[in-house]
This record gives structure tokens, C-alpha cells and sequence, in this order.
């Protein structure tokens, strides 16, 4: 059993290519290929097929591929485990994050923790709140940050509550009240935000709100200047506000509803140096060092 060989496949199927799976590896190019050939040549049937779009898992390759990915986090545990025994901490955090938190608060806590333990790497994959469970899921982070509640067979714990503000162009006639009533939403024109009706914002309009939507995005920063420009309103995570306030009227809503922000887990893939990882990040929050909001 090769270690290094399983890290390859898995990296060439992460980027959907061979030159850059050798590139982030340091290998060449042929060098990858070699170890691939290898691979399928001792379990007798290919594992990788090359087309237009990437490279991709062949229906048999699927099949081996997760446990693939397990004895490669089993051997991380172990060689952190080790790391422990002999007073050390070393080792590589992979962490899913969608955009807010990556941007905003994930580059000040990874800095704090290196400078405690400059042999950890964290490697951070953005994504959406669907695939950064997926990832947890299948292995290919270790942790991620999500919305609360996850699924069923992810551990989690809450880190804060991140309010859902409401997004208005600064001469609104709204702007003079206290909160946002829930009713305007059905009379507004709305700018739907990046993560769409699925999640934190359903749960908003699931109150019999149904929004006059004008626009949809992919990314909350596009619906922000639309609103800047006076096309409608819209709801987004105080986080993701940060930084970003301009030529727009903040305002809570009368339900005050928030995000519950957390980290999610599968509890057999927890190293040392992960639990230490999230230790850190609750003491930081404890000592209200790094708040989502201001209250």
C-alpha cells in the first residue's frame, strides 16, 4: 500500500487533471501519470478516464476511491497522533468555508493559530453550504462551516448567530423605521442574494412571505449593488456586510431572524491536531476577540 499513490489519484481527481494534480504535488507530469498506471495496472481495471472536459473516475475507480480517501485520513490521524505522544503539533487541517466566512474571519483565525503552531497547515476550499457537507460527507475536508441545522450523520456545534439584515437603497421611505415589517417583503422589489431561497432566507419567506423577486444572483456582492443602484432590496448575513456598506440603509427585521453559524464534522475523522483547531477557535469566541456582529 502506497500512501503517496492514493494522494495522487485523489488530487487528480479533486482538480479534474493530471498537469495540475503534478503541479500541487511536485511531481511532472509523466511522473503522475506513471504512479496512475501503476495503480490501475495492481488492481487490474482503470480508474481514471481522460476527456474534453478533465480527467474523471471511471465507475470502478468510484468504487475504490473512498477508501482511498479513508486510509489516507487514517494516516494523517495516526501521524498526528504520533506528533502528540512526542509534544508536538504538526499536521494538515482542510477546511470547507462559504465565501462570508472565508473572507472575513477565517484569514485573522488561521494567522493566530500558525503563529501558535507553525507545523499545522490549513487548506481552505470554498463552497456552498450543500457541498461543503458533501465534503464532510465523503472526506474531502475535515471540517467545514455551515448553517445549522446540518445532516443527520455530521456532528456540529454553534458558533454564533450571524444576524439576517435587510438591504435598502439609502432614500428608501422605509428607512425611518425601527425594523423592517415582514409584510413589506411581499410588496418590495427583491434582489435574491447568493444562496438563494434555499437556506437561511427560506426560512424567512416560509412565513407566508412570499418576495416580488426582480433579480437572482450567484453571489451576494452583485445583489448588494443592485440595491446601491436602487433596483429593489434585499437580506444578507450581517458577515457578509462587513466592509461592504455604501450607498445602502441597514435594517434588522421585525422577526430578527439570524444564521446559526457552526462547524460540522464527522466524528471519525477528528485528529489531534483538529480538536486543538477547534479548542482555538472556541476560546476566541469565548473572549469575544472575533465577533460575527455587534451586540
Amino acid at each position: 500500500m502506497s500512501i503517496s499513490k492514493y494522494k495522487a489519484l485523489i488530487k487528480t481527481v479533486e482538480l479534474s487533471s493530471l498537469t495540475k494534480a503534478a503541479e500541487y504535488l511536485g511531481y511532472t507530469q509523466s511522473g503522475i501519470s506513471h504512479i496512475i498506471n501503476s495503480l490501475e495496472t495492481e488492481y487490474g481495471f482503470l480508474l481514471l478516464v481522460r476527456n474534453k472536459s478533465g480527467v474523471h473516475l471511471t465507475s470502478k475507480g468510484e468504487a475504490v476511491y473512498k477508501y482511498m480517501i479513508e486510509i489516507v485520513n487514517q494516516h494523517e490521524k495516526l501521524i498526528q497522533t504520533v506528533s502528540v505522544i512526542n509534544g508536538l503539533y504538526s499536521g494538515v487541517i482542510n477546511i470547507g468555508a462559504f465565501s462570508s466566512v472565508a473572507t472575513h474571519w477565517l484569514p485573522t483565525i488561521i494567522n493566530k493559530f500558525e503563529e501558535l503552531y507553525p507545523d499545522v497547515k490549513i487548506n481552505i476550499k470554498d463552497g456552498i453550504y450543500d457541498e461543503i457537507e458533501n465534503w464532510i460527507s465523503i472526506g474531502k475536508v475535515d471540517c467545514g462551516f455551515i448553517t445549522l441545522p446540518t445532516q443527520k450523520n455530521l456532528k456540529s456545534f454553534s458558533l454564533i448567530k450571524d444576524r439576517l439584515l435587510v438591504v435598502m437603497p439609502k432614500d428608501h421611505p422605509l428607512c425611518s423605521l425601527d425594523f423592517f415589517p415582514l409584510d413589506a417583503l411581499k410588496k418590495e422589489p427583491f434582489i435574491m442574494p447568493g444562496e438563494g431561497a434555499h437556506y437561511d432566507i427560506g426560512r424567512i419567506f416560509a412565513k407566508s412571505v412570499q418576495p416580488k423577486i426582480r433579480f437572482s444572483f450567484r453571489d451576494d456582492y452583485s445583489a448588494l449593488a443592485m440595491v446601491e443602484k436602487g433596483f429593489g432590496i434585499t437580506i444578507l448575513p450581517e458577515l457578509a456586510l462587513r466592509n461592504n456598506v455604501k450607498n445602502v440603509h441597514i435594517m434588522e427585521l421585525e422577526s430578527h431572524d439570524y444564521r446559526n453559524i457552526g462547524l460540522a464534522y464527522l466524528p471519525n475523522n477528528i485528529t489531534p491536531v483538529i480538536k486543538q483547531f477547534f479548542n482555538f477557535i472556541k476560546k476566541k469566541l469565548e473572549s469575544n476577540k472575533y465577533p460575527f456582529i455587534n451586540s
